[in-house]
């Protein structure tokens, strides 16, 4: 026997022969209906054969001048060529014979759209939306919400996806933008009443719940999230964004395991992503595992080795460890890919000071001020460089420059004064000492890092204890 496979394909054979019959002039047992001329049409499509596609369009027309799908069908041509006059004069024609024939009053509206008519093309929709129902309102409805997204007017697309889930609670298309309208338009309390009302109607819509639970996290209402996420994928373990949004809600509350089960199922039902490598690897991190946070971020390396951050993340559990020779090869493929990143220039720096290569750290510190000068951590690191190689006089130098681009800080004055007191400048190192309690007491540990001793000194510790008691 055959399968419906076959017998599709005699039929379309079947219908090309009779359609040669007709272009040879010949008689045929056949006569072709509109139906016939469009299956013909898509076979040419489909085959990339368009001007053959388009004779049989202007055959099919011959004969059947009042068809609509035809005549729809030469508007859609006639709209890719952006002869518009023309196209209309045929939505004009289908109109008067189907007035709320839909797909013509939506590529209406789009030609409206591309020759600037905004508001029309508005109107046009709105104007069929007031007499059309069922599935008709509903298909006008979304076209409509296409063109507010265009506008970007998001409250608008919220709207009116509301009117089309208020008609047709399990509309697929409708319910899953209305996350992300939901979102944009700052309508989440909204969006999570409105879908609640629809679970007591439809407990088992489980976009619906994805829906409530997006809404709670973007209000950053973590747990509450995590219920509803956790009914969606009750409902449907094929829905792999409310894997991925839930192990992010329960990476926000600290519960990493829960967080990693749910990436390996998301994992298991779709196809692998960086992004979800490198949600797994965070996981891990988070945990202090970071020989298996690495494994994971190698593995997104894979799937994306032109990714920077993938190598930053690398050399930072490898800093952790303080294996600085290792953090630094992985900083350093960062950087390869994007030198303009002031941050891993920073970080290269920071291994070759911890590796007591002060020379190095200075030039990439340097490096990273010129990417980004108002860096306050990388100056005080730059200064540590200085302190460490001797270049008490710089430091001071350089502390003019920092100011300029961070303002005055408390760590500046406290490296000030480690350099005055290196210099054998007591007494004026006891005044930068002052202005820096009297910005940030707390942040003498600066001081004491540089100058190991400092509290020995009677003078610094008299001025500490008196700054202490207030």
């Amino acid at each position: 026997m055959f399968n419906e496979e076959d017998e599709d394909f005699d039929s379309i054979e079947e219908l090309l022969q009779h359609y040669r019959s007709l272009l040879l002039g010949k008689p045929s047992q056949k006569f072709l209906e509109a139906e016939d001329f469009e299956i013909i049409i898509d076979h040419f499509v489909q085959n990339h054969r368009f001007e053959k596609a388009e004779e049989a369009l202007s055959y099919g027309l011959k004969y059947h001048p009042q068809s609509v799908a035809l005549l729809f069908i030469k508007s859609e041509i006639l709209f890719g060529k952006q002869n518009y006059g023309q196209a209309f004069t045929i939505l004009s024609t289908i109109n008067e014979i189907h007035p709320l024939y839909v797909p013509a009053i939506i590529l209406h509206a789009d030609i409206l759209m591309e020759i600037n008519k905004e508001e029309e093309a508005i109107q046009l929709l709105q104007s069929n939306i007031d007499i059309a129902d069922g599935f008709e309102k509903v298909e006008l409805l979304m076209a409509l919400s296409d063109i507010y997204d265009e506008q970007a007017r998001f409250e608008k697309v919220f709207d009116t996806l509301i009117k089309v889930l208020e008609m047709d609670s399990s509309y697929f298309e409708a319910l899953f933008k209305m996350s992300f309208w939901a979102d944009l338009a700052d309508k989440n309390s909204e969006s999570i009443a409105f879908h609640k009302k629809l679970i007591e109607e439809d407990p088992f819509n489980a976009v619906a719940w994805y829906n409530i639970a997006s809404g709670h996290h973007s209000l950053k209402e973590y747990e509450e999230a995590i219920d509803a996420y956790e009914n969606c994928i009750a409902l449907d373990g094929h829905l792999e964004a409310a894997y991925r949004n839930v192990a992010d809600a329960y990476m926000k509350v600290k519960r990493f395991d829960d967080a990693i089960y749910s990436l390996e199922k998301n994992l298991e039902i779709a196809r692998p992503e960086d992004v979800l490598y490198e949600a797994m690897g965070q996981c891990f991190e988070k945990k202090k595992d970071y020989k298996q946070a690495r494994f994971f971020y190698r593995k997104a390396i894979q799937l994306n080795p032109n990714d920077d951050l993938f190598f930053y993340k690398i050399g930072s559990t490898y800093f952790i460890e303080k294996k600085y020779e290792l953090a630094y090869e992985s900083f350093k493929s960062a950087f390869k890919i994007d030198e303009s990143n002031h941050h891993y220039a920073l970080a290269l720096g920071n291994c070759q000071l911890e590796s007591e290569n002060e020379k190095d750290a200075v030039v990439y510190f340097l490096k990273s001020l010129s990417l980004k000068p108002n860096q306050k951590n990388a100056w005080v690191q730059l200064s540590k460089a200085l302190y460490a190689l001797g270049l008490f006089e710089e430091i001071i130098n350089q502390k003019e420059i920092a100011e300029e681009h961070c303002g005055i800080k408390a760590e500046f004055e406290y490296i000030h004064t480690a350099a005055l007191y290196a210099l054998g400048k007591t007494k004026e190192a006891l005044t930068y000492l002052q202005r820096g309690l009297e910005l940030s007491p707390r942040k003498i540990k600066l001081l004491a890092t540089l100058q190991p001793d400092i509290y020995t000194r009677k003078s610094v510790a008299d001025i500490v204890a008196l700054y202490k008691k207030k």
